[in-house]
């Protein structure tokens, strides 16, 4: 899980613990047309802290937290103003390499609104087929 937070931008602001380890057809798909970025150059793109593939992560916190049409506010949005923190979801790693049994199934934003998105698969291994180099900066954003 990562934290996602928001400092500035009216009707965002707050925290959201997303699981970043999957992204639904429906998810990738708007990321497309948001930034132009596909599911390979999104991973690496957030690595190098491009700012299209920060907006893209942010975009899905929102989404899965029930917050739509906000796309523009994120854009107009100050560099800076949402930052993510890996440090949990790192710790979650390592507790499940040690005890892979422990490893609790992955979830959506918080908060989150009374929809269900679909069956959670629990596949806590979906998140190595998805980034190809297998580490996540901790925190990633611009200072403001």
């Amino acid at each position: 899980m990562a934290k996602v937070t928001v400092d500035g931008i009216p009707g965002l602001d707050g925290e959201y613990v997303v699981d970043f380890g999957y992204f639904t057809n429906r998810e990738l798909h708007r990321i497309k047309l948001e930034t132009g970025l596909t599911l390979g150059e999104l991973y690496e793109g957030f690595e190098r802290s491009d700012n299209d593939a920060i907006v893209a992560f942010a975009l899905v916190a929102f989404w899965r937290a029930g917050k739509d049409g906000i796309e523009p506010l994120v854009w107009d949005a100050k560099a800076g103003e949402i930052t993510f923190d890996f440090s949990d979801e790192e710790q979650a790693q390592a507790d499940a390499d040690a005890d892979p049994q422990a490893a609790a199934p992955t979830g959506v934003a918080e908060p989150v609104s009374a929809t269900d998105d679909g069956p959670d698969n629990g596949d806590a291994s979906s998140s190595e087929s998805l980034d190809p180099s297998g580490s996540v900066p901790r925190r990633i954003g611009m200072a403001s």
